[in-house]
């Protein structure tokens, strides 16, 4: 298990929330799925570099790798996967709890925790799973930034049984850019969106530390080089 992490973060306690924030979270969590499936009926969908998406897979014996994204284009690239079977990681506040559900309408299974805060129990919970094949997804600079900053917690993900990275990049040609940390983008209707995977990226099982920070940058080159390579080809 990787060591450069700080102790464990206490996760949400529904029990202890009232009537009326539960009823929020699912009246929330509804209206979002609604929409966002609404919103995918009028999309339409192109892959590229499949290779890349075929060569993670192919990278570990079990099958199992970590697809990474940046936190804005985390819109698009749930409506764009929702069939491959990946896992999301969640953070266990409440913002995450209403996105585990939304998750959940979109046919995704959810591991709870954040191990760029010390999310041991998903770390456990995730290197159980990698034997089966697991596919754990993760927003790089999320749950709250800097934007554009990858943490800790992919590299630990991929680290704890030396599962290859996925860089995936998901960009509507026409969306909103709301006035958040993330500038997260929403696809407008009927827009076309573009995803594009780049080269896997292999860490040692527990690697050392500087293997560890380069690997961080070595995600993070990796997504702004996918956005520009879109960017030059026309493809959004």
């Amino acid at each position: 298990m990787n060591t450069y992490l700080p102790a464990s973060q206490k996760p949400l306690n529904l029990e202890k929330l009232s009537f009326l924030t539960k009823l929020k979270i699912v009246l929330t969590a509804l209206g979002l799925s609604v929409a966002l499936r609404l919103l995918h009926w009028t999309l339409r969908y192109q892959y590229f570099r499949m290779d890349h998406r075929q060569s993670a897979e192919q990278a570990h014996s079990s099958g199992s790798y970590a697809p990474a994204l940046w936190h804005q284009n985390a819109v698009a690239s749930l409506i764009a996967h929702q069939n491959l079977d990946f896992k999301a990681m969640v953070s266990s506040d409440l913002p995450g709890e209403i996105i585990v559900k939304v998750l959940s309408f979109f046919g995704y299974d959810s591991i709870r925790g954040e191990p760029a805060r010390g999310g041991r129990v998903a770390l456990r919970e995730i290197y159980a799973k990698i034997p089966s094949g697991i596919k754990v997804a993760m927003t790089v600079d999320g749950p709250e930034g800097p934007r554009h900053e990858v943490k800790a917690g992919v590299v630990a993900i991929a680290s704890t049984k030396a599962i290859p990275i996925l860089p995936v990049a998901a960009v509507a040609d026409r969306y909103w850019e709301l006035k958040t940390w993330d500038r997260l983008r929403i696809p407008k209707p009927f827009a076309k969106v573009r995803v594009m995977y780049g080269q896997p990226i292999v860490i040692k099982e527990n690697c050392e530390a500087s293997e560890f920070e380069q690997t961080k940058i070595q995600v993070s080159q990796a997504l702004h080089r996918i956005e520009r390579q879109m960017a030059r080809f026309r493809i959004y």
